[in-house]
């Protein structure tokens, strides 16, 4: 080691934390674990470890970020002020894109596996009615259409782009594209989607 760096000593046994919680089937609990530091070096040197662990709150929506988790089948819900995970909502199988409306408060998902957009409220992480597209459609990319109120999703299974009325919650129209088309992008104004 480095000349005049002192080593903290730690106890040999593992630290036990209590930290009830709960997890509803088909529901994820998240946990935080604290290490009170103060608490946890006692004489300049022994380190024993003081964790506190507790439940963190869900971000609130201004600052709510989404990360896909395709494999687990979710959304891991975290704060893009704190870089700290908040929560993780369950979705449909194989999860891929995820576009937020801030103004009505949405998270929409492409379930690329049971062909459907799911959509969840962002303040409480609740599904609401998910739109269902058609059978093989494997939803991949999503994007906003500068009205506010189309979705556009891109298919990988069935080659094509589909657009969403958010109103109705149904398609309203679709375009074949090139096979496995998978990413997505708008120009600026809104008026060209490259595939």
């Amino acid at each position: 080691g480095e000349e005049g760096a002192s080593r903290l000593v730690t106890p040999p046994e593992p630290v036990l934390v209590a930290a009830p919680f709960s997890a509803p089937r088909g529901q994820a609990t998240v946990l935080a674990l604290d290490l009170r530091y103060p608490d946890a070096v006692q004489k300049g040197y022994a380190f024993t470890p003081a964790f506190s662990a507790f439940a963190p709150n869900r971000p609130v929506p201004q600052l709510v970020g989404y990360c896909v988790d395709s494999r687990a089948a979710a959304l891991t819900v975290f704060d893009r002020q704190r870089y700290s995970v908040g929560a993780v909502v369950a979705t449909g199988g194989e999860p891929r894109g995820v576009v937020l409306d801030p103004l009505l408060q949405r998270a929409y998902v492409a379930a690329s596996s049971e062909d459907l957009v799911e959509i969840h409220d962002i303040a409480t992480g609740a599904p609401l009615t998910p739109i269902r597209l058609l059978m093989g459609d494997r939803p991949a990319e999503l994007a906003f259409a500068p009205d506010g109120q189309t979705l556009i999703v891109t298919n990988e299974g069935s080659s094509t782009v589909a657009f969403l009325d958010l109103r109705s919650l149904s398609e309203i129209s679709r375009v074949q594209v090139g096979q496995g088309s998978r990413a997505l992008l708008l120009d600026r104004t809104g008026q060209r989607a490259f595939v």
